[in-house]
């Protein structure tokens, strides 16, 4: 079992581990589909997500099942364990994953760049 977060959907206890990286690529598009505004696609990308997630330790599991595993009163809950425990925030999750954003590059400049 990889280490995650446990969080209780359903009538089972789950623990949901951090994203890979890969994971975090592959879903680009859903992580900025969750500040869409669109409330379908804000549901399809927290499935999405947390399907990945979750599949890590329970392999068999389909966005399907996450459907009804995540209601009203634990969403945040969740989408906040997977987006934390993999290092990030739901507004840097889209700074990491859009078009442009920022570098993983965090090395400082050598001592004698000038910077502006």
């Amino acid at each position: 079992m990889i280490p995650g977060i446990k969080i209780p959907m359903g009538d089972h206890e789950y623990e949901v581990p951090p994203l890979t990286l890969g994971q975090l690529r592959r879903l680009q598009a859903r992580t900025a589909d969750l500040s869409s505004g669109d409330a379908g696609k804000v549901m399809m990308a927290i499935c999405e997500i947390v399907q990945a997630a979750m599949s890590r330790n329970y392999p068999n599991i389909t966005v399907e099942n996450v459907e009804e595993l995540i209601d009203l009163g634990n969403r945040e809950k969740v989408i906040a364990a997977v987006l934390g425990s993999s290092g990030l925030k739901l507004g840097e999750a889209m700074a990491v994953t859009s078009v442009g954003g920022p570098s993983m590059d965090l090395s400082p400049p050598p001592a004698d760049t000038h910077i502006q």
